[in-house]
């Protein structure tokens, strides 16, 4: 994972947007990074959208850090949002989210949900809270990992974030007990349950991506779990105080992303800290469409 040299961040001047900010903030300081402070422009007058710009900014002490903020145009903010971050070379979104879930997300879909899926670099997802508390660098981040080519990808970046924060790396592995739904006509105590030897199915996973070419000195700690794999996830972040979570998008979207799911956008939307999304592959021409 490259140093995080430029950090984004869209606002619409939201509560959850001025979440999404402070985490951006903190993070750019750790990493002496440029800040950008995004707003896509749906007023006719831009000077007054300006001065809103800088009374959002007027609270905080910004004197060791550069942070720009710039006005988008156009008809669409997600892909005003994308286009800015690839034409600009950024390293990081940060992303405020509602945490939508059900009919209504599927229905009207989501600026920072279709971000997430396509952006050209790490995002960050900031879930809206109800304290006025600013977030601290975390101490404990967690990546789930499998037998998959993901979890090698994502390592690096879990590994720097720990390294650069001090924090402790915590791995979970989780073999995946999915019940039959009642349409294959498999009652519910006849669905596979998870295979006995759980440790040597984690043992092979951590194996895997225990080699490491970087000289990063990263407490680790591991997690072992048999289940599904969210709840899974999730008991981990609550019982180890977990601050931040990395997992990787398989960038999936359209008719495939709706009938198989996705076990990071699940996450997303229920974690309660932050999530940290890198990507396993460009978008492919038909993810565009």
């Amino acid at each position: 994972m490259r140093s995080l040299q430029t950090i984004a961040v869209p606002t619409d001047f939201s509560r959850h947007a001025a979440h999404a900010f402070e985490h951006a903030l903190m993070h750019a300081r750790h990493f002496g990074a440029t800040l950008h402070l995004l707003h896509m422009l749906t007023e006719p007058d831009a000077e007054t959208v300006q001065d809103r710009l800088d009374a959002f900014l007027a609270p905080y002490d910004l004197d060791d850090l550069t942070v720009e903020s710039h006005l988008l145009r156009g008809d669409d903010p997600a892909e005003a949002v994308l286009d800015y971050a690839s034409e600009t070379g950024i390293d990081l979104l940060v992303l405020g989210t509602h945490g939508r879930r059900g009919l209504m997300r599927l229905m009207m879909g989501s600026v920072a949900e279709t971000i997430l899926r396509r952006a050209p670099c790490p995002a960050l997802a900031v879930r809206e809270h109800e304290d006025n508390t600013r977030p601290e660098p975390p101490e404990n981040i967690l990546l789930p990992v499998d037998l998959s080519e993901h979890s090698r990808t994502a390592l690096p970046a879990a590994r720097h974030l720990a390294a650069t924060y001090g924090a402790r790396l915590h791995l979970v592995y989780v073999v995946e007990d999915v019940p039959l739904p009642p349409a294959y006509g498999v009652p519910p105590a006849a669905s596979p349950s998870p295979p006995m030897n759980v440790e040597a199915h984690a043992e092979q996973a951590l194996e895997q991506l225990s080699p490491q070419e970087d000289d990063l000195d990263v407490p680790t700690e591991t997690h072992l779990g048999a289940g599904l794999v969210v709840p899974e996830i999730l008991r981990v972040v609550e019982e180890h105080d977990i601050d931040l979570v990395v997992m990787a998008s398989h960038g999936r979207s359209g008719l495939a992303r709706v009938l198989m799911g996705s076990v990071t956008e699940e996450v997303l939307r229920k974690a309660a800290c932050p999530v940290f999304v890198t990507r396993t592959f460009p978008p492919s021409a038909a993810e565009e469409d």
